[in-house]
């Protein structure tokens, strides 16, 4: 019994908004990465002095600054970076204000941030 053919589609040449998304992407992966080394780095860093009683009390007495800041920014970029769906730039507008483009994402980035700071500093009382 022959088996059946399957012929593929022909691939279309990729077209330079593909190149470009597809490199933004791995860039943006790449930074995730790099900030969860940069986590890892004050984990360490923090752990290794954890008998330096001086380190330890300014850490103790500043959590929210030392680990909760940069906890923050980290979730913030993931947000806004990696979970982005649509290739076409974020906008949205609101309290009379119309946000397009980069500026969308710097307005989402400064939400989220806000939104993990205050939650951070309200969970913590």
């Amino acid at each position: 019994m022959a088996e059946p053919v399957i012929e593929e589609e022909p691939r279309l040449p990729a077209s330079a908004a593909d190149v470009f998304e597809r490199r933004r992407q791995t860039i943006l992966i790449c930074l995730a990465a790099a900030g969860l080394v940069g986590m890892a780095a004050l984990f360490f860093a923090l752990w290794s002095n954890r008998f330096d009683p001086v380190a330890t009390d300014f850490v103790l007495k500043n959590w929210r600054v030392v680990l909760g800041v940069p906890f923050c920014c980290f979730g913030s970029f993931c947000v806004v970076a990696l979970f982005r769906q649509g290739r076409e730039p974020i906008e949205f507008e609101g309290l009379g204000f119309k946000f397009r483009g980069s500026s969308g994402e710097v307005v989402l980035w400064a939400s989220c941030f806000l939104v993990l700071a205050s939650a951070v500093r309200l969970l913590s009382e």
